[in-house]
């Protein structure tokens, strides 16, 4: 038997690809499979250090164990199993979830992504029908921990249902702002007090609802608006130039100091839409039955892909290779501006292979 002296290690374990490449100097302080050892940057091999004790865990049920990184120093082990979720900070429990902890079932197609206090979770891989949902494990506290189903926060606020206009038409005060004179269109949305956005106030049978302009002796438009819920902090109004957009952001109105029910007046005046900031169209791609099957974490943003259904009903599913990555800095937010009124803060949609 033939003996091979190899004095270091310091290549580790190198790709099978590279097997036949004797003409590397790497391939003669490399392994081709190191297991239960660490190479050393000194040259030697050590042996992997042993398994600690930390907790049981009973029962013939499937387990899925997660690191979560909250601090340098700081690093908890999420115990997922059926219905519940443990929470371990060395040996020692911190806390327990069960309402709302995914299934035995969906266990092994958990797939997370963590940043800072918050992971995203999703089960997309177990099949439509199978698959609970995307969902978010929130840190609290050491011992406060909650999950939650993943929702764009805009989406639990009420939106607005109905508006009045106060005005008159054909005033000779309309020369005096030429911008007035335009057949203007408006919708409006309602902020909560976190800054989460509905989406447009919506007419009947019309996507979105117009108001021809109204001229008030001032020559502006003044609209008196009723807070219609307590989650109501301010009303932003976005006004266009034709039925159906692009709306721009025109002004707001602060409606937190009056109570529900009540009315406040705002006026608009003319000045020039901001069209980088346009409403929100409710653009939300993760389908409840159908969630991401992958997920991560990139520049800021959230990135979801391998989902199988439109979200619409439409027979258009979407490609597997379809990603979509959420807002700059908002990894709840998946809305755009049409363009040409694009910002670099935009969602963003695009495939990993296009064609084949």
């Amino acid at each position: 038997m033939a003996i091979i002296r190899q004095p270091s290690f310091t290549g580790g374990e190198i790709s099978p690809s590279l097997r036949s490449r004797i003409d590397l100097e790497l391939r003669r302080r490399a392994l081709y499979k190191c297991r239960n050892f660490i190479p050393t940057r000194e040259g030697p091999l050590v042996r992997r250090g042993g398994f600690e004790p930390v907790a049981a865990l009973t029962g013939n049920k499937n387990y899925r164990l997660v690191p979560f990184k909250y601090t340098g120093s700081q690093s908890y082990l999420l115990v997922f199993s059926d219905q519940r979720i443990e929470v371990y900070l060395g040996e020692v429990l911190k806390a327990t979830i069960t309402t709302g902890a995914y299934p035995e079932a969906s266990i092994p197609y958990l797939v997370t992504a963590q940043v800072h206090d918050i992971m995203f979770v999703t089960d997309g891989c177990a099949g439509v029908g199978t698959a609970q949902g995307m969902k978010v494990i929130k840190r609290l506290g050491d011992a406060n921990w909650t999950i939650e189903d993943y929702s764009p926060p805009g989406h639990t606020v009420p939106a607005p249902t109905a508006f009045a206009v106060a005005g008159t038409t054909n005033n000779t005060a309309e020369t005096n702002n030429p911008e007035l004179k335009r057949n203007w269109h408006w919708v409006i949305t309602a902020v909560d007090a976190d800054g989460n956005e509905t989406t447009p106030y919506e007419g009947v049978n019309n996507p979105f609802y117009s108001l021809d302009c109204v001229l008030a002796g001032t020559s502006h438009v003044l609209f008196t608006i009723k807070r219609e819920d307590s989650q109501h902090e301010f009303y932003r109004f976005y006004r266009s130039e034709r039925e159906g957009g692009p709306y721009g952001f025109v002004g707001e109105l602060y409606v937190g100091d009056t109570a529900v029910g009540a009315t406040k007046t705002w006026a608009d005046r003319g000045s020039g839409p901001d069209y980088s900031r346009q409403p929100p169209a409710g653009r939300d791609p993760i389908y409840s039955t159908a969630p991401p099957r992958a997920l991560a974490l990139y520049q800021q943003r959230l990135a979801i892909g391998g989902m199988e259904l439109d979200p619409s009903g439409g027979t258009d599913d979407y490609p597997p290779q379809t990603v979509w990555f959420s807002r700059h800095r908002d990894l709840y937010s998946f809305e755009y501006n049409e363009p040409p009124d694009v910002v670099a803060e935009d969602a963003l949609e695009t495939k990993i292979m296009d064609s084949v």
